[in-house]
């Protein structure tokens, strides 16, 4: 009896470890795997709607990906970083997970003026310009999940919140749709900041418009790549901002620029050292 006993409780035990090992693995999110594919098909086909109700246009909107992907998907740190290479945070527009050449490794500027390399996801490369030589990288404290009590830190993109210095005389872009980009009080609706002290905040800051994800060592180098093009090919860094002509990424300059007091020379000094 005793032996019987002892080798129902080791098969019970097997069962047990076997159920945990299975659930672990094929634990899904909202009827979805992890896989990046099933999430950018669950963000698109249940989500997408949401975040731009009555088919409003995305025009420079990342940061209403970025708030809607922390408020509703990010229930982990895995969620929340493969739900934010969705998107392109200067254009708005989406980024599949299926494209082969989906993103760029980038040097952004922090606070200091230093630089912080990153993966970029992005749409087109003219976006990679933009980001290198217009946003700010902070890396900020981040609640993960949202009441949770427990926190991460992640490089986010910011741009200065365009509705700080709106005005009739500074108007925000003609492009860009005024049911996506509302001001009150002086921030900008659907979105997160940035505060001075690097924490993620609804109130006043620098606002979140997506996140520069980390690079392997030696991945450094691969920024020539994006540096040729924005310098040698379209030319896009040393270019004024009124000379732009390549369409949702001059849009979201003329957004940055609302709310940026940086005298650029449109040179390479207007990059990261």
């Amino acid at each position: 009896m005793i032996m019987i006993n002892f080798k129902f409780f080791i098969f019970l035990a097997i069962l047990i470890l076997v159920l945990i090992y299975n659930f672990t693995i094929n634990k899904k999110v909202e009827g979805y795997s992890n896989n990046p594919k099933e999430l950018f098909d669950n963000m698109m086909n249940n989500h997408y709607k949401l975040i731009f109700p009555n088919n409003a246009n995305r025009n420079a909107a990342g940061f209403r990906f970025f708030k809607y992907i922390y408020d509703n998907l990010a229930t982990s740190e895995e969620l929340f970083d493969t739900y934010n290479t969705f998107y392109c945070g200067v254009s708005g527009s989406i980024v599949s997970p299926d494209r082969e050449d989906n993103y760029s490794i980038l040097k952004v500027k922090n606070r200091d003026a230093n630089c912080v390399f990153g993966k970029y996801y992005r749409c087109c490369v003219p976006c990679n310009c933009d980001i290198m030589k217009y946003a700010i990288v902070i890396n900020t404290k981040i609640e993960m999940p949202k009441g949770s009590g427990k926190f991460i830190q992640r490089n986010l993109l910011t741009i200065g919140d365009p509705c700080v210095k709106i005005s009739n005389e500074n108007p925000l872009p003609n492009e860009v749709d005024k049911n996506v980009f509302k001001c009150n009080n002086n921030i900008l609706e659907g979105g997160y900041r940035v505060d001075e002290n690097n924490n993620l905040t609804t109130n006043n800051g620098r606002l979140v418009i997506g996140v520069l994800y980390p690079i392997s060592n030696g991945e450094e180098n691969l920024v020539s790549n994006a540096l040729n093009i924005c310098t040698t090919g379209n030319k896009r860094l040393f270019s004024s901002p009124e000379n732009l002509k390549y369409g949702m990424g001059d849009i979201f300059v003329k957004l940055a620029l609302l709310n940026d007091n940086t005298q650029y020379k449109n040179s390479l000094d207007d990059l990261c050292k």
